[in-house]
């Protein structure tokens, strides 16, 4: 793969959707509320090295592997933060763990205050 067909695929990971409590987020303290968008982004791409790994080694196999990845996360305020492929177009289940595992190293932090955040996070990946 070269890079700037990579680069595009980092690109399309900055895309955060949050559902249920983006209202939250607006205003998030970093002492007490749930985590911000930039926050969650940010420790997302602090695992792009994993995630690259992942679709790396999966290219080797199936150089035409692409297709769109959902990451469902629940981050609740004692620091757990439960995950699941939400829905994937990219047909390959293993590497859809692995990117899963890949994200889950991801520490998003722990809060006061009741309730979880619900965040979905695409990962578009293009060979």
């Amino acid at each position: 793969m070269n890079k700037r067909a990579w680069t595009g695929a980092l690109a399309a990971l900055a895309t955060v959707t949050f559902l249920g409590c983006a209202a939250q987020l607006d205003e998030p303290d970093a002492a007490s509320g749930p985590p911000s968008r930039e926050a969650i982004r940010s420790q997302v791409r602090g695992q792009y090295p994993g995630i690259r790994q992942c679709y790396e080694d999966a290219l080797a196999k199936n150089p035409k592997l692409g297709g769109k990845v959902v990451i469902w996360m629940e981050l609740h305020p004692d620091g757990r933060a439960d995950m699941s492929v939400k829905e994937s177009s990219l047909g390959d289940t293993t590497t859809e763990a692995c990117i899963l595992g890949a994200v889950s190293k991801a520490d998003f932090g722990s809060w006061q205050g009741k309730g979880k955040t619900t965040v979905a996070y695409p990962i578009e990946l293009t060979p």
